[in-house]
C-alpha cells in the first residue's frame, strides 16, 4: 500500500499546522515544477549555436527565472519561519568554501554593475557542524542584497572561524559596502527592522528579513550599521560545532565515469532537459514515467545510479524506492539521488528516510550533481 500522504485528505481533516504545511509543499512543488522546466530548456538553448542578440535574449530570459523562483523559494521559507516550521540540520561543512561557491554565483552580477566584489574566506582547521543548507541561504541572501542595493563601488565579505571551546567554534562574517550611490537615496544595510509592516521590508525584498530570521533561529546575532552616507555594513556572528580537521575531508572536485542512469520523473519537459543535460557530460540516459515502469526498467537494464522524483502517478518516488529497497534482487543496492521540485525543509528528510542516498533540488545544477555522486560512490566504496 503506498504510504503518499494525500495533500486534500491532510486539508480537510488534519490540524491547522498540518493543513498550512500541506499547503506550502503544495504550492511550492506546484509553481517550481512548471519553473524548473522552463529554466532547464533555457540552459539547453543557451548551450546551442545563437547569433549575440539570441544570447543576450536567453540570458536575460534565464535572469529573470533564476530571479523569480529565488523569490518563490523565499516567500515559502519566511512562511515557514513565521509559523514555527523550521527546523535546523547538524552536519559537517567548510564554511569558507561555502562563501566562495556563493560569491562565485553572483561573480556576474557584480561585474555586470562593475562592482568590485571581494572575499577574504578564512580557512579553519576544523570543518564546522551545523546546517550547512541554512548557511549557505544566509550568505546568498546576505551578498544578494548588498548587489540590489549598489550600482557601483566595492563589496567586500570577510569571513572568520575561531574556536570557541571543546567541540564549539563562531562564525564571523563582515558584508560592507561602499558605494557613493548609497548616498543619494538609502544604504544597502540599515539598522531599521526589517518587518512586513516597514518600508524597509518594501525597500530591501524578503532576502534580508529571511537571513535575519534564520541567524536567530541558528542561535546568532546579526548587527547593520551605517558607517558614513557612503558606506554600510552587515555583521554576523554564529554559534556552530566542531567536526574532523579540514585536511580529513577529500575534495569532491573529480571527474565522473560515464554512468547508466534511470530518470524516474513523470513531467515531459523535465525529463526532456534532464537527459539531454546528462547526455552532452556523457551519461547514458534511459527515462521512465512513474515508478511503475521504472521497476519493471530495472529488471531488464543494469544501471549505476537512479535519479527519482517524488511526486508521480501510479507509484510514487517515496514508494518506489522503498520496494527497490526491500526486493532483495541484484539492484536493491542501488545508489537513488532524488531529484525533485520538493524542495521545502524536511523534504530532503523524507527522501532520505524512505531509502534514498542524497537529495538534489530541481533544476539540476551540474556541479551540485556531481559533488552528490561522489560523495555517495566514496561511501559506497568505504562500506564495501
Amino acid at each position: 500500500m503506498s504510504k503518499t500522504i494525500d495533500d486534500k485528505n491532510v486539508l480537510r481533516n488534519g490540524n491547522e499546522s498540518t493543513r498550512r504545511g500541506a499547503f506550502l509543499a503544495g504550492m511550492s512543488h506546484e509553481i517550481r515544477t512548471p519553473l524548473n522546466s522552463l529554466l532547464s530548456m533555457l540552459q539547453l538553448l543557451d548551450q546551442g549555436e545563437l547569433d549575440p542578440e539570441q544570447h543576450e535574449a536567453v540570458h536575460i530570459a534565464l535572469d529573470s527565472g533564476r530571479c523569480l523562483l529565488e523569490i518563490v523559494n523565499d516567500i515559502m521559507d519566511l512562511a515557514r519561519i513565521e509559523m514555527g516550521e523550521i527546523t535546523l540540520n547538524e552536519e559537517p561543512f567548510d564554511a569558507a568554501e561555502i562563501l566562495r561557491s556563493v560569491s562565485g554565483l553572483y561573480l556576474p552580477v557584480a561585474e555586470d554593475k562593475e562592482i568590485d566584489l571581494r572575499i577574504d574566506a578564512q580557512t579553519a582547521s576544523h570543518l564546522c557542524l551545523g546546517d550547512a543548507a541554512r548557511l549557505r541561504q544566509i550568505f546568498f541572501n546576505l551578498l544578494g542584497h548588498a548587489l540590489r542595493h549598489t550600482d557601483n563601488g566595492r563589496i567586500q565579505a570577510t569571513l572568520s572561524q575561531r574556536p570557541t571551546g571543546e567541540g564549539t567554534m563562531q562564525l564571523d562574517l563582515l558584508v560592507s559596502v561602499s558605494s557613493p550611490e548609497s548616498a543619494r537615496e538609502s544604504t544597502a544595510f540599515s539598522p531599521t527592522p526589517c518587518t512586513p509592516t516597514n518600508r524597509a521590508f518594501q525597500e530591501t525584498g524578503l532576502g534580508l528579513p529571511i537571513a535575519q530570521r534564520l541567524i536567530e533561529l541558528m542561535g546568532g546575532k546579526i548587527t547593520l550599521k551605517v558607517v558614513d552616507t557612503n558606506e554600510s555594513e552587515a555583521r554576523v556572528v554564529l554559534p556552530c560545532g566542531q567536526g574532523v580537521p579540514l585536511t580529513c575531508e577529500e575534495s569532491l572536485e573529480e571527474e565522473i565515469s560515464p554512468l547508466q542512469i534511470l530518470l524516474v520523473e513523470d513531467d515531459k519537459v523535465n525529463q526532456l532537459a534532464t537527459r539531454r543535460l546528462l547526455s552532452r557530460s556523457g551519461h547514458k540516459v534511459v527515462s521512465t514515467g512513474n515508478g511503475e515502469e521504472a521497476l519493471t526498467a530495472l529488471e531488464q537494464i543494469r544501471f549505476d545510479l537512479i535519479l527519482m522524483d517524488g511526486a508521480m502517478p501510479h507509484l510514487d518516488g517515496l514508494e518506489t524506492t522503498r520496494r527497490i529497497r526491500a526486493s532483495k534482487r541484484p539492484y536493491a543496492g542501488i545508489p537513488i539521488i532524488a531529484l525533485t521540485a520538493h524542495a521545502l525543509q524536511g523534504d530532503r528528510e523524507r527522501f532520505l528516510e524512505a531509502g534514498m542516498d542524497g537529495y538534489l533540488a530541481k533544476p539540476l545544477e551540474f556541479g551540485e550533481f556531481n559533488k552528490t555522486v561522489v560523495r555517495i560512490m566514496r561511501k559506497n566504496d568505504q562500506m564495501n
